[in-house]
């Protein structure tokens, strides 16, 4: 139980952590805006504390997630797979990806409405 709460803590950071950095936040940006002293989100990213579930809430609407991207180990896979791909990339097949997603979601999208 210990492990996995340990775990846990550690995803969670760095799933906070990559993502504020991701949109080039600063932690004091970060903190700030979700209402958090930037000591308390520090400990938050380096796995020495865990928040509320109010403060993750807080912390994912800021950084424009929905609280369950916090916690769903699938879409962070997604993410890291998705963007070790672009990286592989040169600039013209990452354009090219590029214009492909935002073509496939605009097709998704019309579905959906």
């Amino acid at each position: 139980m210990k492990n996995t709460r340990k775990n846990l803590m550690f995803s969670l950071a760095d799933k906070i952590r990559n993502e504020r950095m991701r949109r080039n936040m600063t932690q004091y940006e970060l903190a700030e805006t979700a209402d958090i002293s930037q000591h308390f989100l520090s400990c938050i990213e380096n796995g020495r504390k865990i928040a509320s579930v109010e403060t993750y809430l807080k912390i994912a609407v800021t950084l424009g997630l929905r609280l369950s991207d916090l916690f769903n180990e699938e879409t962070a896979s997604v993410d890291d797979e998705l963007q070790s791909l672009l990286c592989s990339c040169n600039d013209f097949e990452r354009n090219v990806c590029v214009a492909a997603i935002r073509a496939i979601l605009v097709e998704l999208r019309k579905g959906n409405r």
